[in-house]
């Protein structure tokens, strides 16, 4: 999963229990407190530059480029396309 992290940049994680995630999402809204999920931590990409606010991110749906990612953050307008290394 990639997450834009506001003041902590970006992250790439991996949970394998997908019963937590399946839960959290079809509960009411009203029952939703907070949310932790047990996951690992694969990559921190903080390349926008300290104090920047990480805004939204995604990964390429392309079947020839399925490690693209690209993530903007919101004080400097600034997006980055990057490649996960395999």
């Amino acid at each position: 999963m990639l997450v834009a992290c506001m003041h902590n940049g970006f992250k790439m994680l991996d949970w394998e229990d997908t019963t937590t995630a399946t839960k959290l999402f079809t509960a009411p809204q009203e029952s939703i407190h907070t949310c932790e999920i047990d996951a690992k931590e694969l990559v921190h990409f903080t390349q926008h530059g300290e104090g920047q606010l990480g805004y939204g991110a995604d990964w390429s749906h392309h079947p020839e480029s399925p490690n693209l990612a690209v993530t903007c953050s919101f004080y400097n307008h600034m997006c980055i396309l990057w490649e996960l290394a395999k």
